[in-house]
């Protein structure tokens, strides 16, 4: 009888064979010299959605009060200051809410205008603003905004009639009118406007120089012109005067003094 060594033998030598044969022998790994990276693993990264973010409220620009307003509701607000006011000629209930003047014969440079109505101008750069209801039918009727260092120097913008008189004379029509020294000086300019009033007059003084735009609506200006003063003035205000014939009234609706815009 066989022992189990003689039966075991042959059948693990047998499992032996059978396993080379499937698997082979290892294959002995050449040295290239070159370090073996390990294999990499892929990894699945996340997806990031291009959300937009949300937007960023833009900050309100905290409104500039005016250094001096006046609406004419009820009295004249403190600080003004009449030259040759005559009383019977200005008031303000008439219609309330404006400030309405009968124009003045008399003319500033020869100290006869009443109802000259001014304001201390401020120190530093100022814008000043005005609105008012006029439209000029005759020779040197004048409306609008005043400069005024004296009867002798002073100078004014506001819509006036002009005929006969050489340039600028261009009858009704928005004007300059420069006075040194009791003389008529640069500027002395004349743009048409014929448009049914309101009329808004806006002008920004940085240092010696002030520029004039115009509006019928507070919303689309047009730049009138742009030009340097010799002289200091001490008040800004509204005047009234020049008429020759029939009475003629004007309407002011508002005058604001603000800091310059930067």
């Amino acid at each position: 009888m066989k022992t189990f060594a003689q039966i075991a033998l042959p059948i693990i030598a047998i499992i032996l064979i059978l396993t080379m044969l499937q698997f082979g022998p290892s294959a002995p790994e050449e040295s290239s010299g070159i370090l073996q990276l390990p294999t990499r693993t892929e990894v699945e990264l996340p997806i990031f959605v291009d959300t937009p973010l949300p937007p960023t409220e833009t900050p309100t620009a905290t409104p500039v009060p005016p250094i001096f307003r006046d609406d004419f509701k009820g009295a004249l607000a403190p600080g003004w200051v009449w030259i040759n006011e005559d009383r019977a000629a200005w008031n303000l209930t008439a219609l309330p809410g404006y400030l309405q003047m009968t124009l003045s014969t008399g003319i500033v440079r020869e100290s006869n205008a009443t109802n000259v109505l001014l304001y201390p101008i401020p120190e530093g750069d100022i814008q000043v603003t005005t609105m008012f209801t006029f439209r000029p039918t005759d020779n040197f009727q004048f409306v609008g905004l005043i400069f005024y260092a004296s009867d002798a120097n002073h100078f004014q913008i506001g819509r006036s009639y002009c005929r006969g008189f050489g340039e600028p004379c261009i009858k009704s029509g928005v004007y300059i009118q420069y006075y040194q020294d009791y003389r008529i000086g640069t500027p002395n300019e004349a743009s048409s406007y014929n448009a049914i009033s309101p009329i808004i007059l806006r002008v920004t003084r940085r240092n010696n120089e002030y520029a004039l735009d115009v509006s019928s609506n507070g919303e689309v200006w047009v730049r009138f012109s742009k030009y340097t003063i010799d002289f200091q003035p001490t008040h800004v205000g509204l005047i009234a005067a020049g008429n020759q014939r029939a009475p003629a009234m004007a309407l002011f609706d508002f005058f604001e003094i603000s800091a310059a815009p930067k």
